[in-house]
């Protein structure tokens, strides 16, 4: 008769359970960089200029389809709506997100809120703050 350990078992068990359980969480969830953002309020008239500004600093991902994509959007949507589109875009040899998330405050006024890699958001940020001086 052949004797095993089960308490032993049981707990090689447990840790190759634990293990995947894991690796899956961080797969899933802790897999990617961390964005950042970059956010302001703009005239709808101001919307399209800064989005070429937002296209020149990245290499590639946001150039005039991309644009024209989210200036379609933003012209569909109505006062207090919200909606978000998310682009890939190539910024200092980089494959990153870009996701970019409107509100339309009333008519003539549009939140524009910028998420990607803390480099990219810091530009766009910086850009931001130029139109305001």
């Amino acid at each position: 008769m052949r004797q095993t350990n089960r308490p032993r078992e049981c707990s090689r068990a447990k840790q190759a359970i634990t293990l995947f359980v894991t690796l899956t969480c961080v797969l899933l969830f802790g897999c990617g960089p961390t964005l950042k953002e970059a956010s302001s309020n703009f005239d709808a008239k101001d919307v399209v200029s800064f989005l070429q500004v937002v296209s020149g600093l990245v290499e590639s991902g946001f150039g005039l389809t991309e644009r024209n994509q989210l200036l379609e959007t933003i012209k569909s949507m109505k006062v207090d709506e919200k909606k978000s589109i998310e682009f890939s875009v190539t910024f200092k040899a980089q494959q990153t997100p870009l996701k970019v998330s409107v509100h339309i405050d009333d008519i003539d006024a549009v939140d524009l809120y910028f998420y990607s890699v803390p480099g990219l958001a810091e530009a766009i940020q910086a850009e931001m703050a130029k139109r305001l001086k």
